[in-house]
């Protein structure tokens, strides 16, 4: 992308790019933004799947739940490398 800022001083001051281009950005943001907070929500869900174990609080369901996934990760590693 072209520099807005530079754009703008060579175009007789015309804002149109320097706002199309900012209006990109947001948009971008915001998609990331909405990407962002539904993986969070995913991960939520699937911690507090381990809060029916009973007798453990949802820092400790997070907890076992990271681990979980570590180890699946570490398991596909170890497969692929042999």
């Amino acid at each position: 992308m072209r520099n807005p800022f530079s754009t703008r001083e060579a175009d007789d001051n015309d804002m149109g790019y320097f706002v199309a281009y900012n209006l990109r950005v947001l948009d971008l943001s915001f998609k990331q933004l909405q990407s962002y907070l539904l993986k969070k929500q995913k991960e939520k869900r699937a911690a507090n799947a381990f809060l029916s174990l009973g007798g453990i609080n949802e820092r400790q369901a997070e907890l076992i739940h990271y681990l979980s996934i570590t180890r699946k990760r570490s398991l596909r590693s170890e497969i692929c490398s042999k």
